[in-house]
């Protein structure tokens, strides 16, 4: 094994991937993400989308117009069929990993208010429940 190929098999991704409201122009496109490779060298621009199969990666890329054509081409790519595996995995599990944390929240979320929703109706119970007092005699006329 070459010194180049050892140094590809313990290269540390560390993804960052922002997910998006999709919109009816980005119907597909489920998220944003950007690569940092062992700390010295970022990519940004590689985009979550929903194809027939599932999510998939795809590259950072530019419009370029070809016979006429509107083409695009990536701009940054993996070289070899085990790295670009690497990479889409990475990026797959790190968009995962956020879809479950913004999960989480919202059922934190949604336990807070149902809670919340309980001592309302559980205080207005209570004081629903409470005899009223009478008027004291007099009162309203000491007001005026």
């Amino acid at each position: 094994m070459s010194n180049s190929q050892a140094q590809s098999q313990d290269m540390n991704l560390d993804v960052t991937v922002r997910p998006i409201t999709p919109t009816e122009n980005t119907k597909n496109l489920l998220a944003f993400a950007s690569v940092k490779f062992n700390d010295c060298f970022v990519v940004e621009g590689l985009k979550v989308a929903m194809g027939e199969n599932g999510p998939f990666v795809s590259m950072p890329s530019r419009k370029f117009e070809k016979d006429g054509k509107e083409e695009f081409r990536d701009t940054a790519f993996p070289v070899t069929a085990d790295f670009r595996t690497k990479l889409n995995d990475a990026v797959l599990d790190a968009y995962s990993r956020t879809i479950d944390k913004m999960k989480d929240k919202i059922e934190a979320a949604e336990k807070a208010t149902e809670s919340i929703k309980d001592k309302i109706a559980a205080a207005e119970q209570k004081t629903s429940s409470q005899p009223q007092k009478p008027p004291v005699p007099g009162k309203d006329a000491m007001a005026h």
